[in-house]
């Protein structure tokens, strides 16, 4: 009885692959390494611009904060100085201060506007700084109305200094809010960095295998064909 040829052995039948098993395989694993190396390069890149977007968002937060601080100490300094001398020109700290704090606030608003934590923090600050500009404007009222007493009983009662007192303490963690967030996200865009640059040196010596292997295997073949 004759026996059957096997497939596998079989001279006429036609392989279904379009190479040989050992070189279709290194180039598969060629093209996989390919792509994880672009992929986690393309993220890398990604995180990069994330990080950067994360510092400049937080310098904008940071500067606004401190804008804000910034006039509602000069529009007391305003005020004082016109209750005590009378005198108009120093009302003028105060006025710009009164003009632009609407501006900053709102600045504020679109900033933190995706962060709930945030958003409540700067809602508690919007209502001390309307309560110390309410404060700041009863007494440059009391003043030109030739209440001198009154104005100076109003500046030393605990009302204005509490508020001041509590604007400082919301901005300090508004702004350590902020470095947090920063903290963090400089953090995950590290790890990201260092993953890419490990698949990136991993993949590359991979291909590097590879190709010698194809160079080793090639010769072999040519070799013995000759």
């Amino acid at each position: 009885m004759s026996e059957t040829a096997s497939p596998d052995t079989d001279p006429g039948r036609r392989s279904l692959l379009p190479l040989p098993l050992a070189p279709l395989v290194g180039y598969v694993v060629k093209i996989l390494a390919v792509l994880v190396i672009a992929y986690s390069t393309d993220r890398a890149l990604e995180a990069r611009q994330e990080a950067g977007e994360s510092v400049t968002h937080t310098l904008q937060v940071l500067e606004r904060t401190q804008q804000l601080l910034t006039l509602m100490i000069d529009a007391e300094t305003g005020q004082r100085g016109f209750v005590l001398t009378k005198e108009d020109r120093y009302l003028e700290p105060y006025n710009n201060a009164r003009d632009a704090v609407p501006a900053r606030l709102q600045d504020l608003q679109s900033l933190v506007s995706d962060d709930a934590q945030q958003r409540g923090r700067l809602e508690e600050l919007t209502q001390l700084i309307q309560r110390k500009m309410d404060e700041l404007a009863r007494t440059v009222e009391l003043q030109r109305a030739g209440d001198s007493q009154r104005a100076l009983q109003l500046i030393r009662s605990d009302t204005g200094q509490n508020a001041m007192e509590r604007i400082r303490v919301v901005v300090s963690q508004i702004a350590a809010a902020e470095r947090e967030q920063l903290a963090a996200r400089e953090g995950e865009w590290q790890g990201l960095t260092d993953l890419s640059n490990t698949i990136l040196w991993t993949g590359s010596i991979l291909l590097l295998g590879l190709m010698v292997a194809s160079v080793i295997m090639s010769s072999r073949d040519y070799r013995a064909r000759e």
